[in-house]
């Protein structure tokens, strides 16, 4: 089994003096990148690669990002027996966090040249959340789904499907970003069971929770499993919401039974 992942890309055409934002699927948000290779179509004036943390492409979310190249470019680099620099086989890039907590690596590509180009694009990887591997390519991960629920009306507020199919969840934590009105304090369950993660819960800004919360009057047990994609639902109580913020995040665990 190997431990790394490759993923490659082959951009669509980029214009001259032009640039691509591209958001790659991975179905991770914490990886660790051992080497980035970019080929363009066309050797010429120089291109550029950068990635950042969230969507937007804004420049405090920079993360990292080539020198200018003009044929292959590539990360990391190693010096051969007569000190040239080469491409090397694999090494520490960098750390990678979509802070959008969609699985995606946001990358631009920015072409230099007066002329179009494509890119062919070869990221190595590992996931990040992996805490134990087996010998015939098992896997346990712990992960982490997050989104913040704002402008709370009404007798409940849901987040739709934040939990993952098939997870085990440890827990679901819950910070009040904004000070919660209407609602003296609040629960927070599955949709079934109303407190399973949080009991009456204080709706003071900064307020947040932790395993000492999950201990509702219900009974329920936790941590449970989800077969199925499952919302989590905050509901009122002593009234309904008015106004509020809260950010909802779940832990939970995800199995992968071995492949040989």
């Amino acid at each position: 089994m190997s431990r790394y992942t490759t993923t490659t890309i082959v951009t669509a055409s980029v214009s001259a003096t032009s640039f691509l934002e591209i958001n790659e699927v991975i179905g991770s948000s914490f990886i660790n990148i051992y080497k980035i290779k970019v080929v363009p179509s066309i050797v010429g004036v120089t291109s550029e690669l950068q990635f950042y943390k969230k969507d937007t492409f804004v420049s405090a979310d920079l993360l990292w990002g080539t020198n200018p190249f003009a044929a292959t470019g590539f990360d990391p680099i190693q010096k051969d027996s007569a000190g040239v620099i080469t491409e090397a086989e694999e090494g520490f890039v960098t750390p990678y966090e979509d802070l959008d907590g969609t699985g995606e690596i946001h990358l631009k590509i920015i072409n230099n040249d007066s002329q179009a180009k494509t890119y062919t694009i070869t990221i190595i990887w590992d996931d990040d959340t992996k805490i134990a591997l087996g010998e015939h390519g098992q896997e346990l991960h712990h992960k982490i789904a997050e989104t913040e629920l704002t402008a709370l009306s009404g007798a409940t507020v849901t987040a739709s499907n934040l939990i993952p199919a098939g997870s085990l969840v440890l827990g679901v934590t819950a910070r009040v970003t904004t000070l919660i009105t209407g609602a003296t304090t609040f629960d927070i369950g599955d949709g079934s069971t109303v407190d399973r993660w949080g009991n009456d819960i204080a709706v003071a800004a900064n307020t947040t929770t932790d395993l000492t919360d999950m201990v509702g009057t219900s009974g329920a047990i936790n941590p449970p499993i989800f077969t199925a994609a499952n919302n989590i639902v905050l509901t009122g109580v002593g009234g309904s919401f008015t106004a509020g913020a809260v950010r909802l995040t779940v832990h939970y665990l995800t199995l992968i039974p071995a492949i040989s």
